[in-house]
């Protein structure tokens, strides 16, 4: 219990160090950084309803950096997500577990909709197991599988709070050591 406590310590100091912030510098980039730690606990003792003591952590950081022209925008973004749980007697188990990069590039023709290219990138950071009654048997794990994406079409934004693409898309998924399920030709 006491290594939980030191890891949880440590993702509440890189939490606060990730605290919501917003910079624009000279060269007109626009700097956003959000994070946040859940914690969650439950310990039953004389409970006749039954249940078990459980406990989960999950950490989320979003970054985004943008920059807008008259004549283009570009926003960038990430989103980062690490959590785990345990219940009763069993061992902790990662319950979510995502890295995801993205960029998308607009080309401002004063229309109401513009063009856009735009690269996304997925993955995980920590190994991932499907569990039967005995043990966990390993499915995936960092860049395996790896999913990026390529696309190019028409876009509409209003204002900032909605926006809409549609275009054409190529997807890749790399995987070694897991092909299955994951790859059409393992």
């Amino acid at each position: 219990m006491k290594w939980v406590f030191q890891r949880v310590l440590f993702l509440m100091m890189i939490a606060m160090i990730a605290m919501a912030q917003e910079n624009k510098n000279e060269s007109g980039w626009t700097y956003t950084m959000t994070g946040n730690l859940n914690l969650s606990q439950i310990a039953l003792d004389n409970w006749v309803e039954g249940g078990d003591n459980a406990w989960s952590w999950q950490i989320n950081i979003k970054g985004k950096v943008k920059r807008e022209e008259n004549t283009y925008k570009w926003v960038s973004s990430g989103n980062v997500n690490f959590g785990k749980s345990k219940i009763g007697s069993a061992e902790s188990r990662k319950a979510v577990d995502e890295i995801r990069l993205e960029s998308v590039y607009t080309r401002k023709l004063g229309l109401p909709v513009n063009p856009y290219a735009a690269l996304t990138a997925r993955t995980q950071f920590a190994r991932g197991y499907e569990y039967t009654d005995t043990s966990g048997i390993a499915i995936s794990d960092f860049m395996d599988p790896g999913y990026f994406t390529q696309s190019v079409g028409m876009g509409y934004q209003f204002k900032d709070s909605f926006s809409t693409r549609l275009g054409a898309s190529l997807k890749e998924t790399f995987t070694s050591e897991f092909p299955v399920p994951y790859a059409d030709d393992p």
